[in-house]
């Protein structure tokens, strides 16, 4: 009898240990399944994110069919005054200002041009017309007056008077606020002084409301035979803004060439000071 209770325990106890032996390799495979899973959540939502990560970067080409913005319209207002290397009276179309306009069209930029050259027209003349006082230039007349008087020579009309026709050109001006380009002194009018044609430039320019956006063009005038003093001169006084003609043009010719020669090298100059 105590034989058979003993095997029963036995029994008992090795039933025992195989329950538990199933218990803990249930909870081992239970732990190992949620850790599967687990890794399987944490996966797709790595994967999620990958997804909408990518779908941000897409989103630029989405916009592919916008229309971009155009660059911005360039605008230049130029006002020419002084010598128009032109027939007197001629048509302003086949001026050298109305070429420097088309240049600037052919290039994208929207020119306002006024041109207020004047032909065969001395520094007294252009300056009456620029707006500048009439006791200024009266002047000037009366100095030269006196060193002819001084020398014993008679003075050349351009240096004694302004043109009688003045009338027929002088116009309200509209062009105050626009860049200056002043081309006076080919046809005298400054008795021969260079400090003097400087001043009388500098009379034109100051009837402008714009005191640093300007261009002076220089071609010596009739009489001198020192081309590089007269160039000197100017650049010494007018430095970047100066434009010397003396080595642009081939001749005062008056041709549609020569205007031409003027337009190109008065186009490079905008684009060197950055007015274009």
């Amino acid at each position: 009898m105590m034989r058979k209770n003993k095997r029963r325990q036995i029994g008992v106890w090795i039933l025992v240990f195989l329950l538990a032996l199933m218990l803990a390799a249930l909870f081992r495979w239970e732990n190992k399944r949620q850790k599967n899973t687990e890794q399987i959540l944490q996966k797709e939502a790595e994967l999620t994110q990958t997804d909408s990560a990518s779908v941000e970067e897409k989103e630029p080409e989405q916009t592919q069919d916008e229309v971009p913005e155009e660059p911005e319209q360039k605008t230049i207002s130029l006002s020419f005054r002084g010598d128009s290397f032109n027939a007197d009276g001629a048509d302003k179309g086949t001026g050298y200002p109305a070429k420097i306009k088309s240049l600037l069209e052919q290039n994208s930029i929207t020119a306002n041009v006024d041109d207020q050259t004047w032909d065969m027209a001395g520094t007294l003349s252009q300056m009456r017309l620029a707006g500048v006082s009439e006791e200024t230039v009266n002047a000037y007349i009366a100095k030269h007056q006196a060193a002819a008087t001084a020398a014993g020579v008679q003075p050349a009309p351009t240096e004694t008077r302004v043109r009688s026709d003045l009338g027929d050109y002088a116009v309200d001006r509209s062009d105050m606020d626009m860049i200056p380009v002043i081309c006076i002194g080919f046809n005298g009018g400054f008795g021969g002084d260079l400090a003097e044609l400087i001043e009388q430039q500098q009379q034109i320019l100051n009837t402008y409301h714009n005191q640093d956006h300007y261009l002076i063009l220089g071609c010596y005038p009739n009489g001198w035979t020192d081309g590089a003093a007269y160039d000197q001169a100017m650049s010494d006084y007018w430095g970047e803004h100066y434009l010397s003609l003396n080595g642009v043009i081939n001749a005062v010719d008056l041709s549609d060439t020569l205007r031409g020669q003027i337009a190109d090298a008065v186009y490079s100059k905008l684009v060197e000071l950055k007015y274009i």
